[in-house]
């Protein structure tokens, strides 16, 4: 095959896990292989369940990036919510979240509590309440009191000590934390409640849904000219100015004053044709345009062994907010795009196509 025309775009196709697409060789020879090119609105922003569990006290800003997008407006929804932490009530020398020799609780996610936080001890399972050695001795005495309040100091993101009181959390004293001790007879997903309902956020409304696109050139090293330092690739349709990444399989192309062409940065693309383009180191995130004003483009001095990929960069969201702890947090949520197939590249030819025989005549008798 020499090349791949799109005569009906489709829809519906999402745009960040890309459709395989194939030509089957009807002779046993080798597949042709094409890589589509999707381009298509947001149609939802995907909220995780430990996102769902930060109280939130304000939202700076949501953004979905990548794909080099245009446009894109969002409404963050926040309703009040108790969150409930589980934890596994089994020690943890028995793979739980008890410790019996630190005054420790561990939960199965990250907690996002803050220092001196309200919680209220749940349990709803089958076992015992989580047991609790109040003398010191390593032997249980009482236990966690089924709705009651707690006060946490945070140890990490998901480990916390619990107080009885806000007077000894506040005592500063580790000694008056609550301590386990050595029993077998407590189990189960236990959990703690946090004690207030807080601002959850719920969803992310999509007012404006922009249009992102996931391109993504694979090219073998025979398209790079080391003599021009172009990329080579027909129909490649990358335009002036567009912001992209660069990967590689096996060994990347050789740069001048440096081990290779770097996958960390970003690249602008400097079109000399529809079959041909540069590329213009344009750092972290495409903050330095200076290479790209000056057409300063990268020198080529090998063309790398296996598939060399220029693509744009992935589309991503994420949202920026302070907790209800006055700590910040970039989080990242899940964008889904939908649409069609605007373009294909034709990158492996294949073989075992159409017919060897030429000028064949059938005279009929």
């Amino acid at each position: 095959l020499t090349s791949v025309s799109v005569l009906n775009s489709g829809d519906n196709y999402d745009a960040i896990n890309l459709p395989n697409l194939s030509i089957k060789s009807p002779n046993s020879g080798n597949d042709a292989k094409i890589q589509p090119v999707i381009s298509g609105k947001l149609t939802d922003i995907i909220v995780d369940s430990d996102t769902s569990n930060f109280g939130i006290k304000e939202i700076v800003s949501i953004n979905v990036s990548g794909g080099n997008g245009t446009g894109g407006t969002f409404d963050p929804v926040l309703v009040k919510k108790s969150v409930e932490l589980l934890f596994d009530a089994r020690p943890v020398s028995q793979g739980g979240g008890i410790s019996t020799t630190t005054p420790q609780l561990s939960f199965l996610k990250s907690h996002n509590l803050y220092d001196g936080q309200q919680i209220i001890y749940r349990n709803e399972t089958q076992f015992t309440d989580v047991g609790v050695d109040g003398d010191g001795n390593g032997i249980n005495d009482s236990t966690l009191t089924n709705n009651g309040v707690y006060y946490v100091k945070v140890d990490n993101n998901t480990t916390v000590k619990l107080f009885e009181s806000l007077s000894d959390y506040n005592s500063g004293n580790n000694a008056n934390a609550v301590s386990f001790g050595q029993t077998d007879k407590y189990g189960g997903i236990q959990k703690f409640i946090i004690g207030e309902e807080l601002d959850i956020l719920s969803e992310i409304k999509i007012l404006d849904s922009g249009v992102f696109t996931n391109r993504k050139l694979i090219v073998n090293p025979i398209g790079i000219n080391t003599f021009n330092n172009t990329i080579n690739f027909k129909n490649h349709n990358f335009e002036t100015g567009d912001l992209i990444e660069y990967k590689f399989d096996t060994t990347q192309i050789g740069i001048s004053n440096q081990v290779g062409l770097s996958t960390t940065i970003n690249y602008y693309v400097l079109k000399e044709d529809e079959d041909s383009f540069r590329i213009c180191n344009a750092g972290i995130g495409g903050t330095n345009i200076s290479n790209f004003e000056n057409k300063n483009y990268v020198k080529f001095t090998s063309p790398g062994v296996g598939y060399q990929y220029f693509k744009y960069p992935d589309i991503t969201a994420t949202i920026d907010f302070v907790s209800v702890g006055n700590t910040s947090y970039t989080i990242n949520l899940t964008p889904v795009v939908k649409g069609g197939i605007i373009d294909a590249y034709l990158y492996e030819s294949g073989a075992g196509y159409g017919s060897e025989i030429l000028n064949f005549e059938n005279t009929p008798e």
